[in-house]
């Protein structure tokens, strides 16, 4: 695993914090130019530290935790998830488009909420989390339509190139709270029920 200061100690906290809910946190290294950057499976989330930085490694956590969350009551966002998992390119609409921009923003919300816990949203960190989001949704949203994937260090010259972009009187992102003792079916460790990749 790459260890970068910044940020280093709030990711620790934040892993411990997931151990509430019985979630592991692993790391592993692949450099290879498309890998995948994480994936959660049931209740453990696989981080490839090779392609973020440790803040973004922390806003993956929280986005990841907020599918979790979100997949407690999946028959909601079933139609949305089934649909993304078909093979690639995709041809969506615009309608569609919005739905899971607003299912990817909910996760969003829910993860801040975990985040805060251990990392102070400021004005700075509010700025780079919506950043991030955006970025990851436009370059998700490319690559179901297209089929193709961003590398990481594409990812993060467009990460940087919109944050000098950012509006600077940007709104915060209302955090989303979840119940601290939710669970779910005794047999969810024991499928591919939940699983979720991150590219």
């Amino acid at each position: 695993m790459i260890v970068k200061a910044d940020y280093y100690e709030e990711l620790q906290l934040l892993i411990e914090e997931l151990k509430k809910f019985k979630i592991q946190v692993e790391f592993y290294n692949e450099a290879s130019e498309f890998a995948d950057i994480g994936e959660l499976v049931n209740r453990k989330i696989l981080l490839n530290s090779n392609t973020r930085d440790n803040l973004s490694l922390i806003f993956i956590i929280g986005h990841l935790f907020g599918h979790y969350v979100q997949f407690h009551q999946f028959e909601k966002y079933k139609n949305l998830v089934e649909t993304v998992l078909a093979p690639k390119p995709l041809i969506l609409s615009d309608e569609f488009k919005q739905s899971f921009f607003e299912y990817e923003l909910e996760a969003f919300r829910i993860g801040k909420y975990l985040i805060q816990k251990k990392l102070p949203f400021t004005k700075i960190i509010e700025t780079k989390y919506q950043v991030f989001l955006n970025t990851d949704f436009d370059l998700f949203w490319k690559y179901l339509t297209t089929g193709k994937k961003t590398s990481a260090e594409d990812f993060k010259n467009k990460l940087e190139l919109n944050e000098l972009n950012v509006n600077k009187n940007l709104i915060p992102i209302e955090p989303l709270s979840y119940k601290e003792n939710f669970s779910f079916l005794n047999n969810i460790d024991e499928t591919d029920f939940l699983k979720i990749k991150v590219v």
